[in-house]
């Protein structure tokens, strides 16, 4: 009887190859996923803290803090905030670079938020020299130690 030479792989082979693979892909992907979310995490509170230096240069400079109003102005940033980097309003994961130059007046997703007050914890935006607290804010993709947002108050 003649024996049959048989060099390819059995079809029990191939799919563990494949399973394999697969398996490898989704790590990668996975472990890519968690990476690029610390990152921008990271860019947020980066962008935060360096917001805040900024309105704290302000506060000493004015002894107020802008209005959430004349914080999104293009024409008071250039005017009245030195040194400030427009793209520090920019969340890391928003799609629009021109939309979202701006606060928001509450936390959302892809926005920072300003939440800016008077010494009661009232409104200030009709008179800006009142404006003596404030928040920034912005929410994190997923948690970090448990918080859903990173928050930074005013110093003084």
């Amino acid at each position: 009887m003649k024996k049959i030479n048989n060099n390819g792989f059995t079809i029990y082979e191939l799919i563990v190859v494949i399973i394999g693979t697969c398996f490898l892909a989704w790590l990668v992907f996975y472990v890519h996923q968690g990476i690029s979310i610390n990152t921008r995490n990271d860019q947020r509170v980066t962008k935060i803290k360096n917001t805040q230096s900024v309105l704290e240069t302000y506060y000493s400079k004015n002894g107020h803090y802008p209005s959430l109003t004349d914080l999104n102005s293009l024409d008071f940033r250039n005017k009245e905030l030195i040194n400030f980097n427009q793209s520090n309003l920019l969340d890391p994961s928003s799609k629009d670079s021109t939309q979202n130059l701006e606060l928001s007046s509450m936390p959302m997703k892809d926005m920072f938020a300003y939440e800016i007050t008077d010494s009661n914890g009232g409104s200030c935006e009709k008179d800006d020299l009142l404006c003596s607290k404030y928040n920034l804010i912005a929410t994190y993709e997923g948690k970090v130690n448990k918080n859903s947002y990173y928050i930074r108050k005013n110093i003084d």
